[in-house]
């Protein structure tokens, strides 16, 4: 079920170390594809019951998904072209399935990344720029290094290319110094 030779993220929820009651996710709703498989057996039956049935399902989110209508129609397709192991898994409860990919939306246009620059810079700008003025202003230049040196981009600009949000940073500079509302601290 690796995707892109990375491991899925998993939890394991229940009594593993009794084998009773346990439930295993794998893949994330952030990403918006997860699956639970769990003991269905011992849920309905109770946990004497010896009941050997596992229930998968699989959840799909719509945050980088077009979600069809069709796969209100088609369940198992969808379920089957989530990856090989899924598939797998319909076969040996003898269902046949024509696997159906639910692909990830492709990048987002540069209009988009722009608008996100924007945003962070206008924070920037009417947030952090006290802040960062003093920073430049007192700290030395190795001091200064150390504080940026470790950070990430930001959560919003994170879904860009470097390249697409270095574009995006010359042309989002020229709207924003304009706008009325920034004020640099120490002017």
């Amino acid at each position: 079920m690796d995707v892109g030779g990375r491991r899925l993220k998993r939890n394991m929820v229940g009594d593993w170390c009794n084998g009773k009651g346990r439930s295993f996710y794998h893949g994330s709703k952030e990403a918006g594809k997860q699956t639970n498989s769990y003991e269905k057996g011992h849920q309905l039956y109770g946990e004497g019951s010896g009941s050997s049935w596992l229930r998968v399902e699989l959840r799909y989110g719509n945050k980088l998904r077009v979600l069809s209508a069709d796969m209100l129609r088609r369940p198992a397709d969808y379920f089957a072209g989530a990856s090989e192991w899924h598939a797998a898994m319909l076969l040996k409860a003898d269902q046949i399935a024509v696997p159906e990919p639910v692909k990830c939306n492709g990048r987002l246009a540069i209009e988009t990344v722009e608008a996100e620059v924007v945003r962070n810079l206008k924070w920037v700008m009417n947030t952090a720029a006290a802040s960062m003025s003093a920073a430049v202003q007192y700290l030395g230049e190795a001091e200064l290094f150390q504080v940026v040196e470790r950070a990430k981009l930001p959560g919003r600009l994170q879904k860009f290319t470097l390249a697409e949000i270095k574009r995006a940073f010359g042309s989002a500079f020229s709207r924003v110094s304009s706008v009325d509302s920034y004020s640099p601290a120490f002017a």
